[in-house]
């Protein structure tokens, strides 16, 4: 079993954030199949360490959650999420040591950062930038937006070897300013990963949205427990069912 936390709980059902396991790497590989040779070598560099699905980069996320390779009922951590689990992680058993990425900010409609003299960021950033605009979301001083917010496309000209586009998930409730939350390190300018480090920092100054490290783990947030209305569901079943029989 991987490490995991609680969030929050009442009776009956709670809610609990943890490290995905590596049984899903055999099925994230596969789903690999139909993409690029560029795409491969940017989503395929998960690994396996104690159990747990080791390495974290936002294409690599954005791609577990699009594929449906995630467990039923899991979803990937957000900043809120995160940000509660730092709080009753005092120990530091759970977020210790690790890295986890939960987002990509954008500051700017372009982005300059460059690996082996290309810009890799600039397409994406602007396009990212006028989906919002269409979608009357404003950029202002720069945006927080969920992996769910995304949807990627298998594009051999891209560096990475995917783009990004929004999906129907980005709204102004999802999306949200950045100067709405604390940073440890910003960028000033363009499209970067937002993560929390392995010292609890709150990052975005990562340009390389493809690069993945051995520390970097998926945390997906699970309901556990037996919500209340399924009870009083099942109750009901049963109460009819034995009415039935009388």
């Amino acid at each position: 079993m991987t490490k995991e936390i609680v969030l929050y709980k009442i009776p009956q059902v709670f809610e609990k954030a943890a490290i995905l396991e590596s049984s899903v790497l055999k099925e994230y590989n596969a789903s690999l199949e139909p993409f690029n040779e560029h795409a491969k070598r940017s989503l395929g560099q998960y690994k396996v360490v104690d159990g747990e699905l080791a390495g974290s980069s936002p294409l690599m996320q954005i791609h577990l959650l699009n594929s449906g390779v995630l467990p039923e009922g899991d979803r990937l951590v957000t900043r809120a999420d995160l940000e509660k689990a730092v709080v009753f992680d005092r120990g530091n058993k759970f977020l210790g040591g690790i890295y986890t990425d939960f987002g990509l900010a954008l500051k700017t409609e372009g982005d300059p950062y460059e690996i082996d003299g290309v810009k890799v960021n600039d397409a994406i950033a602007r396009k990212l930038a006028m989906q919002l605009k269409k979608r009357e979301i404003a950029l202002g001083g720069g945006v927080l937006i969920p992996f769910s917010a995304f949807k990627e496309t298998n594009k051999e000209s891209e560096r990475y070897g995917v783009t990004l586009d929004l999906n129907d998930l980005a709204t102004k409730e999802t999306i949200r300013p950045l100067q709405e939350f604390t940073w440890s390190n910003l960028r000033g300018e363009g499209l970067s990963c937002a993560s929390l480090d392995f010292g609890r920092g709150w990052d975005s100054d990562d340009g390389h949205l493809g690069r993945s490290y051995g520390n970097g783990r998926v945390v997906v947030v699970r309901a556990g427990g037996t919500p209340k209305k399924f009870l009083v569901k099942l109750k009901n079943e049963i109460d009819a069912k034995l009415h039935s029989l009388q």
